[in-house]
This record gives C-alpha cells, structure tokens and sequence, in this order.
C-alpha cells in the first residue's frame, strides 16, 4: 500500500545520508557541519575522509576533495546560476557540473556523491576517476597518451590545485617526453 501525506512528507523531510541518499536514523556520525548527513555505511565513512570539510557561505556541502586548497564553487543549481552572474568568463562554471549531473567517466554517480575535482579546461569529474584514467595510462601494447586528454574536450588534462592528480600527471608527461625523445632518435636512424 502507498503512503498517507503526512508519511510521505515525514520521510521527504528526514535526513538523509548525502552520498547514499539512505535514511539516518540516530545521532550526526561527525560534529563538522559538512559531515553531519553521513550514515553510518563503510563506504560513505570511506567518502566522508576524502572529502572536502567545508562549507559553503551559502549553507551548501563542497563537493570537493579532502585538503584542496580552493574550494569547488557551490555546485547546487540555484547557486551556480548566482555565481556565473557575477564570476569572470574562465571561472564560469560549465553545463552539466551540478551536484546532480553524472561524473562522464563513470556515470554511476553525482559529481556531489564523490570528491570532485575541476580540471583546467573547468570541466568536472570525480577525483578517484580521473585517478584510475591516469593510472591505468594506455589500454594495450602501442603506448599512446591520449588518457591525459580531458574525456570531454580533449584539451591536456591539468590540476595543479589536486596533489594526487598533478604527481601523476607530471609523471606521466615526463615519461611522455622520453618516449617522444626515443622515437625521434629512431625515426632519425630509419631516415624518416
């Protein structure tokens, strides 16, 4: 059977965990105001440590990553439409960068469900996405470097703000400048 109004409005307005989306039932898992929606899962208590502890002036959680030392804008819609009003033309943030829109690398959850990270090109994907992409480098036998291309624009991926990201990126370009270096000595001895 379905719901009375009153039920439906009661579990509307319960709390509930903002990286499942569970029901909370008991007290707050942690005293910092940025955490005090998180149940009590493994996996959320997982997501709470590598999350951004800080709030926005607008009452909204970061979606951002733990120790970042600038803030993702807040990304709840009504907020980002405030923020594009007054924000310079590059710092505008792009469509589909919501806390509701879809990473577009793993389309199985918000880009306010995980740490999220605004690479250079100010697009948007989860922190540990991006990371698995650098890790993984190429697919196959032919070492090839396009993983360090934005998923969606294709322009060099950067993150200079994000350590874990940057380290391997720069690591990652300096292997790219070796193997560039080797294949212009062996393209010099084949006469091409």
């Amino acid at each position: 059977m379905g719901m009375t109004c009153e039920a439906a409005a009661e579990k509307e307005e319960a709390r509930k965990c903002r990286f499942c989306a569970n029901l909370i039932e008991g007290a707050s898992l942690s005293m910092v105001p940025a955490f005090k929606d998180v149940c009590r899962e493994a996996e959320c208590i997982e997501l709470m440590n590598r999350s951004c502890d800080k709030m926005h002036e607008c009452g909204h959680h970061c979606c951002g990553f733990k120790g970042e030392e600038n803030c993702l804008p807040c990304l709840q819609e009504d907020c980002i439409e405030k923020f594009n009003e007054t924000a310079a033309e590059g710092d505008k943030i792009l469509d589909s960068c919501t806390v509701d829109d879809y990473c577009e690398i793993c389309y199985t959850s918000g880009l306010g469900d995980e740490p999220s990270v605004a690479i250079g090109c100010k697009h948007m994907f989860h922190v540990e996405c991006l990371y698995k992409i650098l890790r993984q480098k190429w697919n196959g036998p032919r070492i090839t470097f396009a993983f360090l291309e934005c998923p969606k624009c294709k322009k060099q991926i950067s993150a200079p703000h994000c350590k874990t990201l940057n380290d391997e990126i720069t690591s990652t370009l300096e292997l790219k400048a070796i193997v560039e270096s080797k294949a212009l000595v062996r393209a010099e001895h084949e006469g091409l």
